[in-house]
């Protein structure tokens, strides 16, 4: 009978989690076609998330708090009884009939969400902290610590979380999903009634009382121990937010990356509050040192190059897992007794929606680089122990500690200083001068590793004094700016000849700076590639050039270089900060150069305002939004192409830029010809041959589709054109898209 209950109670916590963790992904796939793929739909998504595990906690702690348990187990299951009822009849109409304001869509799709999943929402929330209660007033051996459960919660959000995107979202429409979730919430509701029946039934043990750890633990908590609580679950959710980022822009965009950070994110908490793990791990003892010595090796791929990638991805992803089970860890060591269970799960809850605010809200306001990652870094430090002294002895320390690092600071300035004057006189390999300025600096910070507060202070100098005076290593920075879509930086090349607009470690485009060469375009869009011979077709001699070309995806600008007198062009961009570099004249002239008779921008999502134009209004439509790894699939669904045939006038183009590192597109392509009645026909140029009218060509894929015969006529004979070929590849819609499907 005993591990039986045991099984019930961990039963139902990892089934709680893996629902809460499975309808994420769900909600925001939903939304993202209402609002044509906009990112913000994510954030909102996250935001209403996080408030609403707080708003659960909160209910959890104020109903143990307040109510006797017999009533407490009573409004539970009346609440239960409600979201089951709620579930049953629930269905996607109210999603699917949804038309949010465009100008401010925010409230609208909080109010959505609401009404959509609020109720069963705030019975999953509330499921770990009440269930863990109700598991600490039986009479079990275990009952007097029931944190170990928190174990088996965890255990089912790691695996809603990697069981999405490899199980469910290849096999399941979203209609499929949705009811496959609601199923599984029905099943959570009689588990939560049997696990209420156990405390009904019996009678409160003596376990339950604030006995277990002695007089610090059984105290009420004090401000400064909730605040402590709240910057120990803060660290970790800004942590891994920002390693997110930063791993999938600065590194390697590589799909599906952001997974892995957010799994061992939550491994960390399994490994923290479980005894019998941190026992088994031998070297857990030794995670903080080697946190601290791990978090210099990152400042060297964050200040300077991150090459290796085999070197420098697994070492941000295990400072990641180390910072946050160091700081989880403190978490677990300083639970509080049964009696502030709720209370304790609410601060940890609150801590990691600061966490996520600071990351998703203020930083792109106030930082112009990923400053938030590296910040992140120093308070995981921080959060290590150290020695513990007298409020005025504390003073006169961190006096001292701030003096040290303002030594460090300017010595790292002095010594940057040198170096500079020693190479404009004699050439030094770059990883000579990283060993010099930061090398050095760090080697003197790790002296004081047994002090955090000491330690941490001269890493965040050296970090200062580094961005301060170092600005980009290799390339000639010209500009950078951060907008709400990421990171965008102006750089010249190191041979000075391309001036380039890369967002994280995407290329969008570049621009010859000798001014023969000027207005020549370069990259994916070379007049010996591709999409320079598409122009050729269509401005050949007897041909029908077109009167109005659509492009979604502006970059650089260097598509208008085709751009014949007579045409009207129109560009769909989503970040108005690429708009305003494009047309800044000190980086790219591009626009200022153009044949166009009237060029037109268009800012927002390109299949929301295409939306907007006129039936039959372009003659070609340029797709040129898939060089990134983070694609937006709602542009490739049989609806968006549906959309994209009605826009065209009859006989029109569509060319598809599907240049891509780690995505096969061509595929995906063919089956969407085939299901909308077109050929399509694509050239691969992955080798680009030598020679002076080669300089600055980007291998590149385009895919070109069209409903009538010209297209296929034109192209007869040519042997660098293909027919793509669908293979057992599904069809997307907006019902269904799965990403793994066009790996490489």
């Amino acid at each position: 009978m005993i591990g039986e209950m045991v099984a019930l109670y961990s039963a139902t916590l990892f089934l709680s989690a893996f629902l809460l963790f499975a309808i994420q992904p769900l909600t925001g796939k939903l939304l993202l076609p209402l609002l044509g793929g906009t990112p913000a739909i994510w954030i909102v998504c996250m935001l209403f998330f996080q408030v609403a595990v707080l708003v659960g906690y909160l209910y959890a702690h104020g109903s143990v708090a307040l109510l006797k348990p017999r009533v407490q187990v009573m409004v539970q299951l009346v609440l239960l009884c409600g979201a089951t009822v709620f579930l049953l009849e629930a269905s996607l109409d109210p999603v699917h009939g949804f038309v949010p304001p465009v100008s401010s869509p925010t409230p609208a799709l909080l109010a959505l969400l609401t009404r959509f999943i609020g109720l069963p929402l705030l019975m999953l929330a509330s499921t770990s902290s009440m269930v863990q209660s109700w598991f600490a007033a039986t009479r079990h051996g275990k009952a007097q610590d029931p944190y170990f459960l928190y174990a088996a919660g965890n255990a089912g959000s790691l695996a809603g979380l990697l069981g999405y995107p490899l199980v469910v979202e290849p096999l399941l429409t979203l209609s499929h999903q949705f009811q496959w979730w609601r199923t599984g919430c029905v099943v959570l509701a009689f588990l939560i009634f049997a696990c209420a029946l156990i405390p009904w039934r019996g009678s409160v043990s003596s376990a339950h009382r604030d006995t277990r750890r002695g007089p610090r633990a059984a105290a009420v908590p004090t401000t400064a121990r909730r605040l402590q609580w709240i910057f120990w679950a803060l660290v970790p959710c800004s942590l891994v937010m920002g390693v997110t980022t930063y791993l999938t822009t600065d590194i390697i965009a590589t799909p599906l990356l952001w997974v892995v950070p957010l799994a061992l994110y939550i491994l960390s908490f399994i490994v923290a509050f479980s005894a019998r793990i941190r026992h088994w791990l031998r070297i857990y003892s030794e995670f903080e040192r080697i946190l601290a010595f791990f978090t210099v090796l990152c400042l060297f791929g964050i200040l300077g190059s991150n090459e290796p990638i085999a070197l420098f991805l697994p070492l941000n992803l295990a400072t990641l897992f180390l910072g946050c089970t160091v700081c989880h860890g403190r978490l677990a060591d300083d639970r509080p007794p049964t009696a502030g269970l709720t209370e304790f799960y609410f601060w940890i809850a609150l801590g990691g929606v600061l966490g996520g605010a600071i990351n998703g809200l203020l930083a792109p306001v106030l930082f112009k680089d990923l400053t938030e990652y590296p910040v992140a870094l120093f308070a995981a430090c921080l959060a290590r122990p150290g020695p513990v002294s007298g409020p005025l002895k504390d003073l006169r320390v961190f006096a001292s500690h701030v003096a040290y690092a303002l030594g460090v600071a300017a010595a790292l300035a002095l010594l940057w200083a040198v170096v500079t004057w020693i190479g404009s006189r004699h050439p030094l390999p770059e990883r000579l001068v990283q060993l010099l300025v930061l090398g050095i600096p760090a080697v003197l910070a790790y002296r004081h590793v047994a002090q955090p507060r000491r330690y941490v202070l001269n890493l965040f100098a050296l970090f200062l004094a580094a961005t301060s005076v170092f600005g980009f290593w290799g390339a000639e920075p010209l500009a950078r700016t951060r907008t709400f879509f990421g990171t965008l930086k102006v750089v010249r090349t190191v041979d000075g000849q391309y001036v380039q607009l890369i967002h994280g470690t995407t290329l969008h485009g570049a621009q010859p700076s000798d001014p023969a060469r000027r207005n020549e375009p370069v990259t994916y869009y070379a007049r010996s590639g591709p999409l320079g011979q598409i122009f050729d077709l269509l401005h050949r001699p007897g041909a029908r050039p077109p009167r109005k070309v659509a492009v979604v995806g502006l970059g650089t600008g260097s598509t208008i270089a085709y751009a014949r007198p007579g045409e009207d062009w129109v560009f769909y961009e989503l970040d108005p900060g690429i708009l305003a570099l494009a047309q800044n004249e000190k980086y790219f002239t591009y626009l200022r150069g153009r044949d166009a008779s009237s060029t037109h921008f268009v800012i927002g999502d390109a299949r929301l305002r295409l939306a907007e134009a006129p039936d039959a209004a372009y003659d070609l439509i340029v797709m040129d939004a898939f060089t990134s790894d983070a694609i937006p699939a709602h542009l490739l669904t049989h609806e968006a192409l549906e959309l994209y045939w009605k826009k065209l006038s009859p006989g029109g183009w569509l060319a598809f830029n599907v240049s891509n590192r780690y995505l096969d597109l061509s595929r995906l392509l063919a089956a969407l010809a085939e299901a909308t009645g077109a050929v399509a026909e694509m050239r691969s140029d992955l080798k680009v041959p030598e020679g002076p009218e080669s300089h600055g060509v980007s291998a590149s894929v385009w895919v070109v589709l069209s409903r009538d015969s010209t297209l296929p006529r034109l192209l007869q004979g040519d042997s660098r054109w293909t027919r793509p070929q669908r293979g057992s590849m599904r069809l997307w819609t907006d019902d269904y898209s799965n990403l793994l499907s066009v790996l490489r």
